[in-house]
């Protein structure tokens, strides 16, 4: 979990179960089995945007 948090860009783990929290409720250990989040972010507040689409691509250093 650390590994992935850190490589979306929080800086600390306790940062990322902070955000986790205020968008689910729930902390990473709380989660309940087959809980769905039926919300998708966009930081950007662009409204075209969609992570989804064939041409994302994952980004990285």
């Amino acid at each position: 979990m650390t590994e992935i948090a850190m490589s979306c860009g929080f800086d600390t783990i306790r940062n990322f179960n902070r955000v986790f929290r205020q968008i689910t409720g729930y902390s990473p250990r709380e989660l309940p089995d087959g809980y769905i989040l039926n919300l998708r972010s966009n930081s950007g507040n662009d409204p075209d945007f969609d992570p989804t689409i064939k041409t994302s691509e994952l980004m990285s250093d």
